[in-house]
């Protein structure tokens, strides 16, 4: 998904065509979206094989809910298997990720449902933007949601849970 954001988002900025330009980028955000969400979502699979199941929307509250408050529970009948240093650093990566999730959840909906918000292609790099939220920014998503995954499942790798 990544890639074809990527790939996605080049096209755009060098698109002529207006309308063009409106639809690709949309597709971009969107793609972008979906390699940060598919990322999130196996992850949650690792806790709970029921979670890869989980709407969209559910996914935020899932991360600052259930799997917060799993790791809760379990790091303190376990407190000698992790230090409250590695618990703290799971429970910032589940906020980041949930923000997010939350934010390009919100741009991906506006990408897909709101065809009268329009993608505009401005400045001298053409950055494309839909709304405030610029492509360029949506192209780290997956980075930054790689990162917080990665120190979520390795707190719940330690703790037995995944």
């Amino acid at each position: 998904m990544q890639k074809v954001g990527e790939k996605l988002a080049e096209w755009a900025k060098s698109e002529s065509n207006t309308q063009d330009v409106d639809a690709i980028g949309r597709s971009a955000f969107n793609r972008f979206y979906y390699a940060s969400f598919l990322l999130t979502r196996e992850m949650l699979g690792n806790f709970d094989s029921q979670l890869m199941k989980a709407r969209h929307a559910s996914i935020p509250e899932i991360l600052n809910g259930s799997i917060k408050k799993k790791i809760q529970r379990v790091s303190r009948s376990r407190k000698n298997m992790i230090s409250q240093k590695d618990v703290s650093q799971a429970f910032d990566s589940l906020n980041a990720l949930s923000s997010l999730l939350q934010d390009a959840y919100k741009v991906r909906c506006d990408a897909d449902y709101c065809p009268e918000k329009k993608i505009i292609r401005n400045g001298v790099k053409g950055e494309i933007f839909l709304e405030e939220k610029k492509l360029s920014s949506a192209s780290n998503w997956q980075r930054h949601a790689e990162r917080y995954v990665k120190i979520i499942q390795r707190v719940g790798k330690n703790l037995g849970l995944v």
